[in-house]
């Protein structure tokens, strides 16, 4: 897996002293924080922090339980600066299939409209695939892919991006699928090879009778929909 890590060091990046390094238990504080500030922050832009007043705290409570799996799996990516420690950004990834934990079920009702709306996205991914989707098969890199505010636009996110492409290949999966939220992130996902699957419009999604996301088009057009995207993981067994 050190060679994964090492291929991802060597992808175009603005930031100097910065490594992509394997999500390890020991990271899980510090990647956990990284997300909650950069989701709920107040130079966040994630469109359900906006809408929904989500603040680091509420992005803890939902982000946290995934993180701490996930850093017993070997999968995820993270970015960090060499010097101080720090962690730059992250991508938690798991296998499609992995069911969600326990504690998803259990968080207050402000994320009843995001599981709802996510939900929705899933269900019309699955109609639209020809075979049901089978273990090992597809890779998906969690929504709350992060770099920290700081660092942002300097190539840290493309390295996060490549390395994980170079985990899915090393455990042979046959694509790896992720969702966004702006029209900023499908730009990064078009240049990934990445193709538009499924899609939910912000603008007429209803949830228990009220539309919870329908101010997002006009508090940014960048905020029109929540999409999923597909690509192809190349190997060298087919």
């Amino acid at each position: 897996m050190e060679a994964v890590i090492k291929a991802a060091v060597k992808k175009p990046t603005a930031v100097a002293n910065i490594a992509y390094r394997i999500l390890t238990p020991g990271m899980v504080g510090k990647v956990t924080e990284a997300i909650s500030h950069s989701f709920g922050g107040e130079k966040a832009r994630d469109p359900f922090a906006l809408s929904l007043h989500l603040s680091p705290s509420d992005w803890r409570d939902m982000t946290g339980m995934f993180v701490e799996r996930a850093a017993k799996q070997d999968k995820s990516v993270v970015a960090v600066d060499t010097n101080t420690g720090e962690v730059l950004g992250c991508i938690i990834n798991e296998d499609w299939k992995e069911t969600l934990p326990q504690a998803y079920r259990s968080l207050p009702s402000v994320w009843n409209p995001v599981r709802a709306i996510f939900h929705e996205l899933h269900t019309r991914y699955k109609s639209h695939r020809r075979n049901r989707i089978l273990p090992g098969q597809v890779f998906h890199p969690l929504y709350f892919t992060c770099v920290v505010p700081e660092v942002r636009r300097q190539g840290v996110v493309t390295g996060l991006w490549h390395a994980s492409v170079d985990v899915a290949r090393e455990n042979n999966y046959q694509s790896m699928v992720c969702e966004t939220s702006s029209t900023v992130s499908e730009r990064v996902c078009e240049s990934l090879g990445f193709k538009l699957t499924s899609s939910v419009a912000f603008n007429d999604w209803m949830f228990e009778g009220e539309n919870k996301f329908a101010e997002l088009p006009a508090i940014s057009n960048h905020f029109q929909r929540l999409s999923i995207w597909e690509r192809p993981i190349p190997s060298d067994l087919y």
